[in-house]
């Protein structure tokens, strides 16, 4: 399995058997969360993208019933790849401790290497046999994969800085480098310690619970069909679309797993808050040009009166996406993270 494969070491991945994310409910929710984005106006997305209408909000996106679709399983599928993927995902002191082994065990490979006596160095540089010369007469694959000749060489042969000791050395200075550099994203600065509490693995901070993926990929996709119409209302139109999807995702009874409420709330309300900036910061680009249309007869401090006045206007409006932003992806901010 993808998370953790089945082998004496256990080591969580990224790959996933793509059975393993396949939906496994019926046919049946499948088709009716289809249905919950129809009417459609065409069945193939080549005629769509052909006639339109296209969706306004989305660029000259057009829809149809074959995107519709591809949609709803693509939000399966993700659906079941996450939640598998949030499972045993390595927490920040979990990821440290790894770096730092690699740090202690390289450097002290490094140490143990560059104090070998001479005796064992030219074992190592003879395959074992003691004789001088022994690989140029004798084919041994293995001191070529291992690199022997980088090991380091008894006092008294063409003496060269050991290869294997310089790289473990760097190695071990290059793992220290990576684990400060790993705390600092992380928000520590060296004085306090990781993972105080709280139970947001690494995979979960950077992409969000499967579940909040869930609500706010459907919600996008909900808008891309039925712009304007994605609410936070339970039992609504979007909420039942959610739960098709989940079940179709499972095979389990949406009413009693899903547990998507909590975030259906607030994705619907912080996606609409941020459309409705887009909105506004679309009609001030707007704006800005017809200030420089010849058909306006003003003079050029009016004109530069009135672009002052809209940038203005636009600075308040992105700075509002600004400070929004962390309610649009939670899991990106520590301190607002849920659970």
């Amino acid at each position: 399995m993808a998370l953790q494969n089945s082998h004496a070491n256990l080591r969580w991945t990224t790959e996933i058997p793509k059975e393993a994310t396949n939906p496994k409910g019926p046919a049946d929710c499948f088709k009716r969360a289809i249905e919950r984005l129809g009417p459609f106006k065409h069945r193939l997305q080549a005629d769509a993208d052909r006639l339109g209408p296209w969706v306004a909000l989305h660029g000259r996106m057009a829809v149809s019933e074959e995107l519709a679709l591809e949609r709803v399983a693509l939000l399966a599928i993700t659906f079941n790849r996450q939640t598998l993927l949030d499972q045993g995902a390595p927490r920040t002191k979990e990821v440290l401790k790894g770096i730092e082994s690699v740090e202690i065990l390289s450097g002290e490979l490094a140490r143990c290497l560059a104090s070998l006596d001479d005796i064992i160095r030219q074992r190592f540089q003879t395959a074992g046999s003691g004789i001088p010369d022994f690989g140029k007469f004798i084919n041994v694959p293995l001191m070529e994969e291992a690199d022997a000749s980088g090991l380091p060489l008894p006092a008294g042969w063409n003496q060269t800085e050991s290869r294997w000791v310089k790289r473990l050395e760097a190695l071990s200075q290059y793992a220290n480098l990576c684990g400060r550099m790993f705390l600092l994203s992380k928000g520590f600065d060296g004085n306090e310690l990781p993972d105080k509490g709280g139970n947001t693995n690494l995979y979960k901070s950077l992409y969000g619970s499967a579940r909040w993926n869930l609500v706010n990929a459907g919600w996008h996709v909900y808008e891309l069909f039925k712009p304007g119409t994605a609410t936070g209302t339970e039992g609504g139109p979007f909420h039942l679309f959610l739960l098709d999807v989940f079940e179709f995702a499972t095979g389990l009874e949406p009413e009693e797993h899903s547990k998507l409420m909590p975030w259906l709330k607030h994705v619907a309300k912080v996606n609409r808050q941020m459309d409705t900036l887009t909105e506004r910061e679309v009609a001030l680009i707007d704006e800005q040009y017809e200030i420089d249309s010849p058909d306006l007869e003003l003079s050029s401090a009016e004109r530069e009166r009135r672009h002052l006045e809209v940038g203005q206007k636009m600075a308040a409006v992105l700075r509002e996406k600004y400070e929004l932003w962390p309610e649009l992806y939670p899991y990106s901010y520590p301190d607002r993270n849920r659970k």
